[in-house]
């Protein structure tokens, strides 16, 4: 049927010009002149898929099937639509038929890899996109997709070799060199992360997500001026990013710009209500204003929201704390800590209000356990050393003092702390050294 033939041409033609309602158009009257036109049916089940209208495209290409049952690419292009409507289970029946018809279909090993990494069946996903690879070692999006699958599996060194392949393959994928950033991160290369970040922002510097993504490296290596622009941009490029007004709200903190960044985690919570971590942010600068009892209302709000936020008991115990309540920051403090066994802020404070209470084997015992899990706490070691003295230990507490200082050698409290264990060993010289010590960094300030 000749006319039907050029309705389909011309269909093809709006199809590769993304016009889809007109080539869904041709195709259907070419349908019309002739329903058992194969080709006009996939080519209309695949515009219908373009436009998102997945029960029609199912239908066309069921169509395909009865007139044609060993057509792998129509099964496969079927498992598509379902995925995309969700049925993952029929997904996968069809993908598995796909394959039995094609083994070696690449495509469908990918697809099929898809279903079972949204169904978080890991292993199964990678096996499926390893033979992906197998089948077609070019397909840069197979790689890509298989590095996220190491990613999630904790294989970050597999993941890395995958977006790398992928990147070679595709030198200007945006999306590889942004999954390769966020693969350093979870390996702590901050500075690479960040420069994979800029490579994926150089190919596309409309993509916000890469944006936020830099930012947060750069924050990692306190760069917060670099950062808190990185975010801005990224808020420019989507006004309704509720994470990077947080994010940029934190930079600002960093940076003691306390009213902008009060103002980023106002505008971060009106954009997501139920974002417990910028409760918890905006509940940090109502503490440090004085305004405890606002604070205690963002942190116990973030509770609410997740209440396995360690974080946020810890910070509702200081507020507790700053408003003389020994009694609900200790509950507040063993929360976090149950919460997150290894919160070294939360041992430290409860340590300290243990101490006041006269408990001083807890106390330590709290104290150790900060400085084991946070080696870098000058406060850790100061508040033991405070408990030893308490405890007449002037030579323990004198290590503890020398080890707060060794980590911090303008520590004022450390040289004040010192000075009385060598008054209580006898030693007033050193003692007094301690103290004009301390009289001089505080005149500095």
């Amino acid at each position: 049927m000749p006319e039907a033939l050029e309705l389909y041409e011309t269909g093809l033609s709006h199809q590769r010009d993304n016009d889809w309602d007109r080539a869904i158009a041709a195709f259907s009257e070419a349908l019309r002149l002739n329903p058992k036109h194969v080709e006009a049916l996939y080519a209309r089940g695949n515009a219908y898929e373009a436009r998102d209208r997945h029960d029609l495209a199912i239908a066309d290409y069921s169509a395909v099937l009865k007139l044609r049952s060993d057509e792998s690419t129509a099964y496969h292009n079927r498992g598509l639509a379902y995925l995309k409507k969700g049925d993952r289970a029929q997904a996968l029946a069809d993908f598995d038929i796909a394959l039995r018809l094609d083994p070696n279909f690449a495509k469908a090993y990918y697809s099929r890899g898809s279903a079972h990494f949204k169904g978080k069946r890991l292993d199964d996903a990678i096996a499926d996109y390893t033979k992906a690879v197998e089948c077609d070692p070019t397909d840069a999006d197979c790689l890509i997709s298989r590095g996220l699958a190491y990613v999630v599996r904790g294989e970050r060194d597999k993941a890395l070799a995958d977006y790398e392949q992928a990147i070679r393959l595709r030198p200007d994928d945006a999306r590889a060199h942004g999954n390769r950033g966020n693969a350093l991160v979870y390996k702590g290369d901050f500075a690479a992360a960040a420069a994979a970040f800029g490579e994926a922002i150089r190919i596309d510097p409309q993509d916000a997500k890469a944006y936020s993504n830099r930012a947060a490296a750069r924050f990692k290596q306190r760069e917060y001026e670099e950062a808190s622009a990185d975010f801005s941009e990224a808020i420019r490029l989507n006004p309704q990013n509720g994470n990077a007004y947080c994010g940029r709200g934190m930079a600002y903190l960093k940076l003691v710009r306390r009213d902008e960044a009060l103002a980023d985690f106002d505008e971060a919570i009106r954009l997501k209500p139920k974002y417990a971590e910028a409760y918890v942010c905006r509940g940090f600068v109502r503490s440090a204003q004085g305004l405890s009892a606002e604070a205690i209302a963002d942190f116990s709000e973030a509770i609410r929201l997740e209440s396995r936020l360690a974080e946020a008991y810890h910070r509702r115990g200081l507020a507790h704390e700053s408003l003389g309540d020994a009694a609900r920051a200790l509950a507040d403090y063993d929360a976090a800590i149950e919460r997150e066994p290894e919160c070294a802020p939360a041992y430290n404070r409860r340590g300290v209000l243990r101490a006041k209470k006269g408990e001083l084997a807890p106390a330590l015992d709290d104290f150790a356990k900060a400085a084991r899990f946070d080696p870098q706490s000058r406060r850790a070691y100061l508040n033991r050393g405070l408990a030893r003295l308490m405890q007449r230990d002037a030579d323990a507490a004198l290590a503890d003092f020398d080890a707060a200082l060794a980590l911090d050698p303008h520590y004022i409290n450390a040289y004040r702390a010192r000075a009385k264990a060598y008054e209580k060993k006898g030693e007033p010289a050193r003692a007094a050294e301690d103290d004009a010590k301390a009289e001089e960094l505080t005149a500095a300030i």
